[in-house]
C-alpha cells in the first residue's frame, strides 16, 4: 500500500438563481463526485511506466441504522379522511395516540401533502402535544429507532424548496423519544433557521439549517446498553447528515420509549390571505412514523 487516508479538498462553494425572478443567486450545498483518476508518472524524459490491475474502492459513510425487526408503532394516516383527529383511531401498530395538551383540532389529518406512499399526514399547529404510545416489547430492546418524515411549512404565501431563499417559519416543532414517565430522553427542535438538539437539558445549535417547505426524513437511534443516541436528518434531494450524537440523561430508562411530538406556534399565523385566495403557512405535517427495536 502506497498511502491511504489521504486528505483531500472540500467542496466549492455552488451558487444558484433564485426562483423569485430577482435576479439574485443563493448558496446551495455541494458535494464531491469521484469521476476519475490522474497518474503522473516520474522519471527521466523517455522512461517507460506499466500500469496494471486499478481498483478504486469506495466505502461512503452511511449513518443511517437499520430499523429493528420489532415494530413497536407505526401510522402512515391513510385510514383516516381529511380532517379527522389523529386521537380518533388506534394505530395500525401500538397501543395509542395521546395528547398531553392543547386542542385535538390542532393535530389534524391533511390530504395535500405526503411523503411516500399514499395522500395523507398529520398536520400540526398551534400549541400541542401527542405521544406514540409503543407496545411493550417482549424482551429488553438492545437498540432503538425512530423514523419518521417531516414537513415545516415557511410564512412564505407559496410552497418554495430553494435553499437559503431567506424564506422563514413561525412554527417550532420538537420531535423526540421520552420514557414511559414523559422524561425526554432525546430530541430536537427547529430554531432560528437551524436545527437544535437537547443535550444535558439544554438545546444546543447543530448549526444544519432548516429545510422548509420540503420534505426531510429523520432518524433517531437509541442504544440502551451504552445509553447513546444518534440524530439523522435528510432532506429531500440533499446527503443525510448527522444531526448529532451523545449520551442520554443519567437515571432516565429507555427500555421502552415513546415518540413525542410538539407544535408551538401563534394562533393567528395559520393562514396567509391574497384577496379571496387562502394559504395554509407557519404549520408542520408528519408521516409515516415508526419506532423499532432489536
Amino acid at each position: 500500500m502506497i498511502c491511504r487516508d489521504s486528505a483531500f479538498a472540500h467542496p466549492k462553494t455552488r451558487r444558484i438563481p433564485a426562483d423569485d425572478g430577482s435576479g439574485r443567486t443563493v448558496e446551495a450545498r455541494s458535494y464531491k463526485m469521484l469521476n476519475q483518476l490522474d497518474f503522473a508518472p516520474q522519471g527521466k524524459a523517455g522512461s517507460i511506466t506499466y500500469l496494471d490491475d486499478v481498483i478504486v474502492r469506495w466505502r461512503p459513510t452511511i449513518p443511517y441504522d437499520k430499523p429493528g425487526k420489532n415494530v413497536l408503532f407505526a401510522e402512515d394516516f391513510e385510514r383516516f379522511g381529511a380532517g379527522e383527529q389523529v386521537t380518533q383511531k388506534k394505530p395500525p401498530v401500538g397501543e395509542r395516540w395521546s395528547l398531553v395538551a392543547g386542542d385535538p383540532k390542532e393535530a389534524v389529518i391533511e390530504n395535500a401533502t405526503s411523503y411516500g406512499e399514499g395522500v395523507h399526514s398529520l398536520r400540526l399547529q398551534g400549541h400541542a402535544q401527542l405521544e406514540c404510545v409503543p407496545v411493550k416489547p417482549a424482551k429488553t430492546a438492545t437498540k432503538v429507532v425512530l423514523d419518521v418524515d417531516v414537513f415545516v411549512r415557511s410564512d412564505d404565501y407559496y410552497v418554495t424548496i430553494m435553499p437559503n431563499s431567506g424564506t422563514k417559519t413561525r412554527q417550532v416543532i420538537t420531535l423526540g423519544l421520552a420514557d414511559d414517565r414523559g422524561a425526554d430522553l432525546v430530541a430536537m427542535k427547529n430554531e432560528k433557521g437551524e436545527w437544535s438538539y437537547l443535550a444535558d437539558g439544554q438545546y444546543k445549535n447543530s448549526s444544519i439549517p432548516v429545510a422548509l417547505d420540503c420534505w426531510n426524513h429523520v432518524q433517531i437511534s437509541l442504544d440502551p446498553a451504552s445509553r447513546s443516541y444518534k440524530i439523522v436528518i435528510q432532506p429531500v434531494g440533499e446527503m443525510p447528515a448527522i444531526l448529532a450524537t451523545g449520551s442520554m440523561p443519567a437515571g432516565q430508562g429507555s427500555e421502552c420509549p415513546r415518540c413525542v411530538i410538539k407544535t408551538d406556534a401563534p394562533d393567528d399565523a395559520l393562514q396567509s390571505r391574497r384577496g379571496s385566495d387562502v394559504s395554509i403557512v407557519n404549520c408542520a405535517c408528519v408521516d409515516n412514523v415508526q419506532l423499532a427495536a432489536d
